[in-house]
């Protein structure tokens, strides 16, 4: 299905799993536009800043990410970027917007020129199992709720998750 929807896109795809260090790379496609990012199995994303990130911030228990929350948090109060978040409070709304769009954007977060739109893959119990992102150059990748990138993502991770046996 990622394969499916990188063929519908000239975009990069990241698939992402909950890790004992937060969110981490298990599969990456590259975009066939020149973009170039340094992402690889392995590579672990910030949770606050990262669309991926703000999936599993939704829909995983506190308690399983505020260890790597509080940490992202820390670092990024010296690192000076305007879009970094500063406290526990600053995620309510991320959260909530999320949450109310089944799907994370972000424009330019982690990195200045990339932005990307992630949803939830969900297991057969209802739990958050992965996340998917499509990601592009911030100039002209369209992260509008409603937007064919965003459909696409939504109509990908919803087959996935079905094919896990999500059912909800």
């Amino acid at each position: 299905m990622m394969e499916k929807l990188w063929s519908e896109t000239e975009e990069g795809i990241i698939l992402c799993v909950w890790g004992g260090s937060g969110t981490t790379v298990i599969r990456w496609l590259q975009s066939r536009r020149p973009i170039s990012v340094g992402i690889r199995p392995g590579t672990v994303f910030s949770t606050t800043m990262s669309a991926s990130g703000r999936v599993f911030l939704t829909y995983l228990p506190e308690a399983r990410t505020r260890r790597v929350v509080e940490e992202e948090i820390r670092e990024q109060g010296t690192d000076g970027n305007p879009l970094a978040v500063r406290s526990v409070g600053d995620l309510e709304p991320i959260i909530e917007e999320t949450r109310r769009h089944r799907m994370a954007r972000v424009e330019g977060h982690s990195i200045e020129y990339v932005s990307a739109l992630a949803a939830p893959v969900f297991d057969y119990r209802g739990e958050v199992v992965l996340s998917l992102a499509l990601f592009g150059f911030k100039s002209d990748f369209v992260v509008s709720w409603d937007g064919r990138n965003a459909r696409l993502v939504d109509r990908t991770t919803a087959g996935i998750s079905a094919r896990v046996g999500y059912v909800g």
